[in-house]
This record gives C-alpha cells, sequence and structure tokens, in this order.
C-alpha cells in the first residue's frame, strides 16, 4: 500500500464595508479588525480542491520523515545562525554553538555560506 500526500484547499470570501483614506489603509484596518475579532471571518467557502504533492512507498515513510525532521533543523540552525550571526564579534565560537544548538560540524558549515 502506498502513501499518498494530498494538499486540501479551500477559499473563503466575504464582502467587508470599511471606511477608510486609501485602499490600503482599508485592507490594514479590516485585516486589523478580523485579527481582534471586531469582524468575523468568512464563512463562505466559494473554492476547494485537491492537489497531488507526491507519493511515498509505505516502507521509505520513516526514512521521508526523517529526512524533514533533519532539514527542519537545519532550516532552524541556519535561521538562528543568521540571528545570531553579529553574535560571533562577540561571544566564543562554544557559546555561539551552544545558543545555536548546533554541533560543531554543523557550525563550521553555517559559516561557510
Amino acid at each position: 500500500m502506498k502513501r499518498y500526500n494530498i494538499i486540501y484547499h479551500e477559499t473563503y470570501s466575504d464582502t467587508y464595508e470599511v471606511e477608510a483614506e486609501t485602499y490600503e489603509e482599508a485592507c490594514e484596518t479590516l485585516g486589523e479588525m478580523l485579527a481582534n475579532g471586531e469582524e468575523k471571518g468568512p464563512d463562505n467557502c466559494i473554492d476547494s480542491g485537491y492537489e497531488y504533492n507526491g507519493e511515498e512507498d509505505c516502507e521509505d515513510y520513516d526514512e521521508v520523515a526523517k529526512l524533514k525532521e533533519e532539514r527542519d533543523r537545519f532550516i532552524t540552525i541556519a535561521y538562528n545562525a543568521i540571528v545570531f550571526g553579529k553574535l560571533q564579534e562577540h561571544y566564543d565560537d562554544e557559546r555561539l554553538m551552544e545558543e545555536l544548538g548546533c554541533s560543531e560540524e554543523e557550525y563550521e558549515k553555517l559559516w561557510e555560506f
């Protein structure tokens, strides 16, 4: 048996009347009103569908999940490296590796970029 990666999507739509000086201001105001609960989000589904995103053999599923976890870990480390990049001038490498949560090998690869 195979596993399929399927993306399901829905699009909701509604019309809102917003008073503002410009279209951009109206969009910003509406976004804030939706975020803080002053306006209810749309509940009229105007479109939905499925999108095929590949298939994975069940036997390889665990390996694929492991690779995705490793990828996500590296992305997190890379993001942290960017955030802490300026700190390299102020802190020693051991402290930065601890802050970044990476191994020495991963740390060295980050600075190659």
